[in-house]
């Protein structure tokens, strides 16, 4: 397969047939499969014809979901995984033809080849929560019973079991050691912080995005899950929680005073109340992930009440700023933002997603289950 710097000569698209001179991510993808491929990160598609076996190219059927799919297995396939850096080849000014069945977005600039300049925070995020994601799963599934082999553990969605009280007690111990890389490489300042203060940014953001990254993840592998009777919720990156699962999720509970059926009722309201209200606003709003990291962001440096100093503060003040600027940023330069997200009016859409803020901020104080465990590890 031509790799970047072979010689220049028509090629085929091995996704949509179109003719390429230019080897995009080192395979011979044209600019406008590259382009769609870079901005449909985050995104969930809906196959049109519910086969997800649709034919891609120009005598196929335009359909974002299967020409993603087709896409993403050539990358894989090929080992080439690192998409956040582009090569000159991918930048370059070339002469290729557009497939006739190219969106009419790709002809305009792809703001994720130019993220780390224009949106730097929100690229040390998105750089920073994949790699809190990938710890969270490697260790996750190595903790399990019966841990799956080393060659199997690829960062993949729908690969979840049904959570238990200790799986959660020590998934969420992971969690708190993985959000600390990701403060500090997606926010600098965080790191000359005194320990205690550290410490005391990180639970107070454990609350937030625990619940809010669940029910954003849920809405992801569970998108027809919207029975009352049984709504399912991320336990952790690779358990989900049901009522319908309560005696597996209580059957190795520490605590032997617990009443098991008073326990059960206690989830089975949570999961009517909270899981539903969470799931169905986040099924309505679907925030995409450059929108999702700009709320994790405004949750992690949402300080009120807490005894931090000034330069806190300050720094807390101007990364909020900054974020919302950069989501501006992103709603303006995105050619096909009102037809994807489906707004004519950014300004009301920005507001909606700033309630998940305040819908989290309740769950905060008591719309979530508590673990037994919790109170000791998030101590001092």
């Amino acid at each position: 397969m031509p790799r970047i710097g072979a010689a220049t000569k028509d090629r085929s698209c091995l996704v949509c047939g179109g003719k390429t001179t230019v080897a995009h991510m080192g395979l011979d993808v044209c600019r406008a499969c590259t382009v769609f491929y870079r901005r449909s990160v985050g995104r969930t598609y809906a196959c049109r014809s519910n086969s997800n076996e649709c034919p891609i190219g120009p005598d196929g059927v335009n359909c974002r979901k299967c020409r993603y799919d087709n896409i993403d297995r050539v990358v894989r396939e090929s080992g080439v995984l690192n998409l956040g850096k582009s090569s000159e080849s991918d930048v370059s000014q070339d002469n290729e033809p557009s497939s006739s069945r190219v969106d009419a977005e790709t002809t305009q600039a792809d703001p994720f080849l130019t993220a780390s300049n224009q949106r730097p925070i929100l690229a040390r995020m998105r750089s920073g929560y994949k790699t809190m994601s990938e710890i969270r799963f490697i260790s996750e599934l190595n903790l399990r019973p019966n841990p799956p082999h080393p060659m199997e553990m690829k960062l993949r969605e729908n690969q979840f079991y049904p959570a238990t009280v200790m799986s959660m007690n020590t998934t969420n111990r992971v969690f708190l050691s993985a959000v600390m890389p990701f403060a500090t490489s997606a926010f600098p300042e965080f790191d000359g912080f005194r320990d205690e203060q550290q410490w005391s940014i990180i639970k107070n953001f454990f609350f937030r995005f625990r619940p809010f990254e669940s029910t954003w993840r849920a809405d992801k592998a569970f998108p027809e899950n919207m029975d009352r009777s049984n709504l399912r919720t991320l336990g952790s990156y690779t358990t989900y929680i049901a009522s319908e699962n309560a005696d597996i999720f209580l059957s190795d509970c520490p605590n032997h005073n617990v009443n098991i059926e008073d326990a059960k009722r206690l989830m089975w309201n949570i999961s009517k109340e909270a899981f539903v209200k969470n799931r169905t606003f986040m099924a309505r709003l679907k925030p995409d992930l450059e929108e999702f990291l700009a709320i994790v962001g405004i949750m992690f440096w949402t300080l009120e009440g807490l005894q931090v100093s000034e330069e806190a503060v300050h720094v807390s003040e101007r990364y909020r700023t900054d974020i919302l600027q950069e989501l501006h940023f992103y709603y303006r330069r995105n050619a096909n933002c009102s037809e994807e997200l489906g707004m004519e009016d950014y300004a009301a859409r920005l507001g909606e997603l700033l309630t998940l803020v305040q819908i989290f901020e309740v769950s905060k104080g008591g719309g979530s289950f508590r673990i037994p465990g919790h109170s000791a590890m998030l101590r001092g």
